[in-house]
């Protein structure tokens, strides 16, 4: 850098004294001859600076808009005690006329200024996709969060309106008695449709809770050796009413030789209730639902049949998700909490559950097995 020191005047600079600004001439190198400077860059939109990077002893800046004779492209600023050597454009084109050892040193210059930029552009790449990372990542916690807002308000929705009938009935019933009923058959028939109403508001806030138990495997089945026969005895007794309510007949046709099972016999009655419900639900008046049960192999096999509107083949999994809804036809069904708490207790059990084509075709049928 002596040897060129003929050729530049020097200049002694303090901290945060600037050697050149954005937008100068571009009419003279600069060679730094003891100290460091710092590239800074304005862009705007943004408020501060972006510094591009630092220079010190031994280094030259501004060859490129030098060469170019375009305007700084950015501002040079000392950032400590600094000494540079100023060489003017006429001085420069002279060196690199007759001086070989300026050629390579500015051929020098040039490739790191080259390499470093690429060093640069991946850091700035790796940057970049980083941001886009963090960014994909926002929108998809954004998305998330919307989604839980939107089953949050959906599934409030569905609970309001799954309480909403047996709430009805139960009112209706209790006005019905405070009227005041003729005969003794009259009371037993509302207070029946009150117990019934009352049983259907149990079930579900049950559904509700048990669900994410089961399915987190936090549920314990009470488990104990129940009788098949009493079971399916006692949930025909208690749906007689509801099936004369709707006109719809119910048959019961368990198998001579079923065997006990051990299982969560609440439960499992629930799972019965919640499938018979269903089945009165959108069986029409003169219809049938018909519960069979019946051994095969290892396993008991339970079936829900139902003479109404059935379901698309396309949408029979979707039945046990939790408040799913399908078209069928005509007919919009809506299925709540209770199908999704059936598939958690019967798998809870090592069963299975699954929704078929009624019998003949006609209606829908629900099967689940319960190992023996």
């Amino acid at each position: 850098m002596t040897a060129w020191a003929r050729y530049t005047s020097r200049r002694h600079l303090e901290p945060g004294e600037y050697v050149s600004r954005q937008g100068d001439p571009a009419d003279h190198l600069i060679l730094i001859e003891q100290g460091s400077v710092m590239i800074a860059k304005e862009v705007d939109g943004v408020p501060e600076p972006m510094v591009l990077g630092y220079r010190s002893t031994g280094e030259m800046l501004g060859e490129i808009a030098l060469i170019r004779e375009g305007p700084r492209t950015a501002s040079v600023v000392a950032t400590v005690p600094t000494q540079v050597l100023i060489l003017h454009r006429d001085e420069f084109k002279d060196l690199m006329r007759n001086d070989p050892d300026f050629q390579d040193v500015l051929l020098e210059t040039l490739i790191e200024q080259i390499l470093e930029a690429d060093v640069t552009r991946a850091d700035y790449a790796l940057t970049e996709a980083e941001l886009f990372g963090q960014i994909a990542s926002f929108s998809d916690e954004q998305r998330r969060l919307s989604e839980i807002i939107r089953l949050r308000q959906e599934t409030i929705s569905f609970i309001i309106h799954d309480l909403r009938n047996p709430i009805n009935l139960a009112s209706l019933a209790i006005n019905m008695l405070e009227l005041g009923a003729d005969s003794p058959q009259e009371i037993e028939k509302y207070m029946g449709m009150a117990r019934s109403a009352m049983e259907k508001m149990l079930r579900l806030i049950d559904s509700m809770l048990d669900v994410e138990r089961l399915d987190a495997g936090e549920a314990d089945l009470e488990t104990s050796r129940a009788d098949i026969m009493a079971l399916l005895a006692d949930v025909k007794t208690r749906f007689a009413a509801a099936a004369l309510g709707r006109t719809v007949e119910l048959i019961v046709e368990p198998d001579p030789d079923l065997p006990d099972l051990v299982i969560d016999a609440n439960r499992i009655d629930r799972v019965l209730s919640n499938l018979l419900d269903n089945a009165f639900k959108f069986t029409p008046p003169g219809g049938t639902v018909t519960l069979r049960a019946y051994p095969v192999e290892e396993f008991v096999v339970f079936e829900v049949n139902d003479t109404g509107p059935g379901i698309p083949d396309d949408e029979r999994e979707r039945v046990f998700a939790r408040f799913a809804q399908t078209e069928g036809g005509k007919d919009k069904r809506g299925f709540g909490l209770g199908l999704a708490f059936c598939r958690s207790a019967v798998l809870a059990h090592g069963g299975e559950i699954w929704v078929d084509e009624g019998d003949d075709g006609i209606g829908t049928k629900f099967i689940f097995t319960l190992p023996v």
